[in-house]
């Protein structure tokens, strides 16, 4: 159930299978270990965590520990596949979360600071609605829907600094409402469609805007693009 490098001095990551780990004391002579990849159910890991506050990196897929509490923990970066899981208690150090698997909207996630200084990946939308994990000061957000109501963005996470949207040839309804994220400043559409240049945001609304990035779009909406944020 444990995958080691060969040089178990230097080892960096470790493999856990399902109920791999009955001792994670095993873990202890491991001085350079800073990321766990799991699988399946893990009995004792979050509570191992709090004792190896080198361990910044946890990736879980598929976890089907239901409830994920990470509160007292040094991790920095979640990867997790949430199909089985209700709630997830996020530690002070986490800087990103990433969500994978059948992203549901009962799940619970739980931050310090309400998402602020977080960084959320949703890897596949199960809806056009993005889901209110209800961190509304949350900074950053970056979604690979096929699909997506923008307004569902605006309306749970209203404090964004950074926009995402990978589109996968997506389609995107209500994009006007975007506009009142007047606290963006990085903004990254690919592959996305379904608004026209009159429904996209102007400087003045982007009033913070810093950084667009945009790829994929017919001539006519990147010319507009193009010339409404040619100063920044």
């Amino acid at each position: 159930g444990l995958k080691l490098d060969n040089d178990t001095i230097k080892t960096r990551s470790v493999e856990v299978e399902d109920n791999g780990i009955q001792d994670w004391s095993l873990l202890d002579n491991l001085g350079c270990l800073s990321r766990l990849d799991c699988e399946g159910t893990q009995y004792g890991l979050t509570d191992y965590l709090q004792t190896r506050q080198m361990i910044t990196e946890l990736n879980w897929q598929p976890c089907t520990n239901e409830i994920i509490d990470i509160s007292k923990t040094n991790i920095q970066e979640l990867r997790i596949d949430v199909t089985n899981v209700k709630e997830i208690i996020l530690s002070q150090a986490n800087k990103s979360i990433f969500l994978y698997g059948f992203i549901h909207n009962n799940l619970k996630i739980t931050h310090n600071n309400n998402g602020e200084g977080l960084s959320l990946y949703i890897h596949k939308l199960a809806t056009e609605n993005v889901p209110n994990f209800n961190l509304p000061n949350l900074s950053d957000i970056r979604i690979k829907p096929t699909k997506i109501d923008a307004k569902t963005i605006v309306d749970a996470y209203p404090n964004l600094k950074t926009l995402v949207i990978w589109g996968d040839m997506g389609v995107a309804t209500n994009f006007e409402h975007l506009s009142s994220l007047s606290q963006l400043k990085v903004v990254q559409l690919s592959e996305l469609f379904g608004f026209t240049a009159k429904a996209f945001p102007t400087k003045k609304q982007w009033v913070n805007l810093e950084t667009l990035n945009i790829s994929t779009y017919p001539k006519e909406l990147t010319q507009h693009i193009i010339q409404e944020f040619s100063s920044i």
